[in-house]
């Protein structure tokens, strides 16, 4: 008879996560997880956006990011560890 040794399985844990910005930002949204002792980070990324669309070009035409950079916003929260936004933009060109 053998000996049955427990398996350490990493937990998962999937929490709703909703805010304005989310709601109204969806589409340049990248990626989230939560960073232990800072709370939430929330990645966006601005170039993601249809900028052909806004700017009425046509299909096909190419949009260069100059000067990308990348900046972190915390927003007011609720909650015990606050939400950051690390957002990265650029100059179109």
């Amino acid at each position: 008879m053998g000996v049955k040794v427990a398996r350490s399985v990493p937990l998962r844990v999937e929490v709703p996560l909703e805010t304005e910005v989310l709601t109204l930002h969806r589409d340049l949204v990248t990626g989230a997880s939560f960073e232990t002792g800072r709370g939430w980070m929330v990645d966006l990324d601005v170039r993601g956006r249809d900028r052909r669309k806004e700017l009425g070009l046509e299909r096909g035409t190419r949009v260069y990011w100059e000067n990308v950079r990348t900046v972190e916003v915390q927003e007011l929260s609720s909650f015990l560890m606050p939400i950051r936004y690390r957002v990265t933009f650029g100059d179109g060109a």
